[in-house]
């Protein structure tokens, strides 16, 4: 075990100078995805198609929510005119008034549990097709940064918008690297 451990040890003093002199000479660029995401037009474009798309379900939902609201308003004036005529009644008025509160209860527990499977299902469909949408974005922020990186003969590009669960830049700073995400967005905005 010693010897494998000394042998590896100096396999490393032997490669390290070698490594230092090749990594001095890496051409390096950072991008900021999350910049680029935000204020490409194409991307600006799908935001505002998928916040209309969040919008309308928001107004349907309203809708729906508003004829169920009628529903009950009916229902509690059944309640109320049951409470303040309730003693002149007669046998059948009464009955028809249970069957009536019985079939509105019906309608407005059927309306809401429809509004809410369409609710969820909407919700579902928009929250995937925004993740495709992210998807097909990203895709093509790869693309752009990959074919200027060829181009460019950079030999490695660094995302610098991610972050740490502490909330700090993972890269504070890349020495030599050459900030290309203005290139980017300017080729992105091009291609249309």
């Amino acid at each position: 075990m010693k010897f494998k451990v000394v042998h590896f040890l100096v396999i490393l003093a032997v490669v390290s100078p070698f490594a230092l002199v090749n990594a001095a000479e890496i051409k390096v660029a950072s991008v900021d995805v999350r910049k680029i995401f935000n204020t490409w037009e194409y991307a600006s474009k799908v935001e505002v198609k998928m916040e209309q798309k969040r919008a309308s379900l928001d107004r349907e939902d309203s809708e729906r929510r508003a004829a169920i609201n009628k529903y009950k308003a009916e229902r509690n004036q059944l309640v109320q005119q049951y409470r303040a005529n309730g003693e002149d009644l007669t046998k059948e008025e009464v009955e028809k008034l249970d069957q009536k509160y019985l079939n509105l209860s019906r309608d407005v527990d059927t309306l809401e549990e429809n509004r809410k499977a369409f609710y969820k299902k909407r919700e579902l469909s928009i929250a995937r097709d925004a993740t495709a949408q992210s998807e097909k974005i990203l895709g093509k922020i790869s693309k752009a940064v990959q074919a200027h990186a060829k181009s460019a003969r950079y030999d490695m590009v660094v995302d610098v918008s991610g972050y740490t669960s502490s909330h700090t830049s993972l890269f504070m700073h890349i020495h030599q690297a050459v900030d290309i995400t203005d290139i980017i967005i300017r080729r992105l905005n091009v291609t249309k």
